[in-house]
């Protein structure tokens, strides 16, 4: 009798505790999203207003400008925002590009850019990509999101997409949004008519 009402218990009290571990998840990779957001700002701030540059493909190349700001080091004391691992893995150097709830094992980068913002062609002169005063609305228009290491726009952000979808709704149905003013904020909204949260200017 008593164990079986224990069992009772427990399978009233297992979904609450598994809720609950999955919230603190989401947390920290909010407050991950928020420290992104300082970094930006320092390098903001550092290359009179310029984002750092990448690809048209993957957004750890983006990174990659921001290694000191993200404090991100290789085992051996070099800033890198990856290295080898385990044969052919590749693993981030920092945890804040790394999302508690995401199982990828490709670079470990759980975060996906706003392609208006980071996928400019690779240029050797700093100022040659977006400058900060062209996003009109910084606290409406979409920096990074959970998703795979690759970079967003609306489309991507789609349920009908046409292509696979980059974002990832990780959080009990629901992404984390880091904004360009460097709020953080959740939402579960999977609709193509958000192209004003990606168009910065």
């Amino acid at each position: 009798m008593v164990i079986a009402i224990i069992a009772v218990l427990a399978s009233m009290l297992l979904p609450a505790l598994s809720k609950a571990r999955s919230k603190a998840r989401q947390m920290k990779c909010l407050n991950n999203q928020r420290s992104l957001g300082t970094s930006y700002l320092f390098y903001l701030e550092d290359y009179s207003g310029y984002y750092p540059h990448g690809t048209t493909g993957d957004s750890y190349y983006h990174f990659l400008r921001m290694a000191i700001y993200l404090d991100a080091k290789t085992s051996t004391g070099i800033y890198r925002i990856y290295e080898s691992r385990n044969g052919n893995n590749v693993a981030t150097t920092t945890p804040l590009l790394q999302c508690p709830e995401s199982t990828s094992t490709t670079y470990n980068n759980s975060y996906a850019i706003n392609r208006n913002i980071g996928s400019q062609p690779w240029h050797p002169d700093y100022y040659h990509y977006p400058h900060v005063s062209k996003v009109q609305k910084p606290a409406d228009i979409v920096q990074t999101m959970d998703g795979v290491n690759a970079y967003i726009g609306y489309h991507d952000y789609s349920s009908s997409a046409l292509i696979p979808a980059n974002v990832r709704y990780r959080h009990l149905g629901q992404t984390n949004i880091l904004y360009v003013d460097g709020h953080v904020a959740a939402t579960r909204i999977p609709t193509t008519n958000k192209t004003s949260w990606f168009y910065i200017n």
